[in-house]
């Protein structure tokens, strides 16, 4: 088969023909042409000069591995893994290849080492327990533990590496699924929410007379199963995923109605000032008519301004929680927050790009859990 250069890590036998050291003093370099029978590469070494030309020999038998290169047109191996057919070291078939940092290898560290620690350990481990239960592993027609194990390393082909991988993936995100659930299973004891117990003036007057365009099926359910979380009493965490213009703010914004029908005020929270502010002028126009005060608060937004927020004009309720230490920017920055705002609504992409530092700001709700504070840019809600 041909070598090329998209190849990981291969394993060659053949013979070396001829050991040839090329320039002089500090780029000095052993260069051997090893034949398999049917063609020849370069194999090159860069240090240990002297002592590699001594320990190999022409026309033995010698089993390479390393990874494939090409240098003006000519294949080559970079200090390859080099080892005698009968050696214990020369693995047949195929062979785990492990990542390695300048360090390691400069410590004598090579993937044979991690490969051959790791096949000593498997051997040396009489029996594996396998947590999972017998009947996932029969119903998903997963590979056992301890073959699973071996087979990453040395697999026999590879559908038996593929095997292998699967079940080692399985078991990963296996056992993340159920953390997730005991995790979430615990906040629902231990936390608290609000419970919206009304549809009010405010939903009912903008679904049916403000409402620009009559709501998909799938808007509708999404609103349904969002109220269903909001009259629960249990913290609500949902991601509401679809593509632009699907119509995910409206919803949003039908849920923000809700919080506030309910005496609340509301949060939407985007990842930068621009889609803040658009967020903020959108609203603003679609909730006008129902005499709703609309305030934008952004990470670029003066202390000065910051602290008129927080003088009866646009916060009407008062704080009965406190918020500490941090700075300006963020809906949670001091003096800012208050303890009737319950629908904090994030919009924009997972991973958002904020353009200021994290304050070490966090404040205590109701419900005496602590809230890492956000340094993004919002919009703020209030009736």
């Amino acid at each position: 088969r041909e070598l090329n250069e998209e190849m990981s890590m291969v394993q060659v036998r053949g013979r070396f023909v001829t050991f040839t050291v090329r320039g002089e003093g500090a780029k000095a370099r052993l260069v051997g042409l090893f034949s398999d029978g049917h063609s020849t590469m370069e194999v090159v070494w860069f240090r240990q000069i002297r002592k590699l030309k001594d320990a190999y020999q022409t026309a033995t038998d010698y089993i390479l591995f390393g990874k494939p290169t090409y240098y003006n047109g000519i294949a080559q191996m970079v200090h390859p893994e080099v080892d005698s057919p009968s050696s214990l070291a020369a693995v047949s078939g195929l062979r785990g290849v492990y990542p390695l940092t300048e360090k390691l290898r400069n410590g004598g560290f090579s993937s044979r080492t991690f490969h051959t620690m790791a096949m000593n350990v498997i051997a040396a481990t009489s029996s594996i327990n396998d947590p999972m239960p017998a009947e996932i592993v029969t119903r998903n027609g997963l590979m056992p533990l301890r073959e699973a194990l071996t087979a990453i390393h040395n697999p026999r082909t590879h559908q038996e590496a593929a095997r292998a991988r699967e079940r080692l993936k399985f078991d990963e995100l296996f056992y993340l699924q159920l953390d997730i659930l005991r995790y979430a299973k615990g906040r629902k004891q231990t936390i608290g929410g609000y419970r919206f117990s009304r549809i009010g003036d405010y939903f009912n007057r903008f679904y049916f007379e403000q409402l620009p365009f009559e709501l998909t099926g799938a808007q509708k359910r999404v609103i349904k199963e969002i109220r269903a979380d909001m009259g629960s009493g249990r913290q609500m965490n949902r991601l509401l995923q679809g593509d632009v213009g699907s119509g995910k703010t409206l919803v949003a914004l039908l849920c923000m109605l809700i919080a506030l029908d309910n005496g609340m005020q509301a949060c939407l929270m985007a990842p930068t000032e621009i889609l803040a502010t658009q967020h903020f002028e959108t609203l603003r126009s679609l909730t006008a008519p129902l005499g709703i005060s609309v305030a934008l608060l952004t990470g670029s937004t003066p202390m000065a301004r910051d602290t008129r927020r927080t003088d009866g004009r646009l916060n009407p309720y008062p704080r009965r929680h406190t918020c500490r230490a941090g700075g300006p920017g963020g809906v949670l920055s001091p003096g800012i927050c208050s303890h009737r705002r319950a629908t904090p609504l994030r919009s924009g992409p997972a991973s958002p790009s904020v353009e200021q530092k994290p304050h070490a700001s966090s404040c205590t709700g109701d419900d005496r859990h602590t809230y890492t504070a956000h340094t993004g840019h919002d919009s703020l809600w209030r009736p």
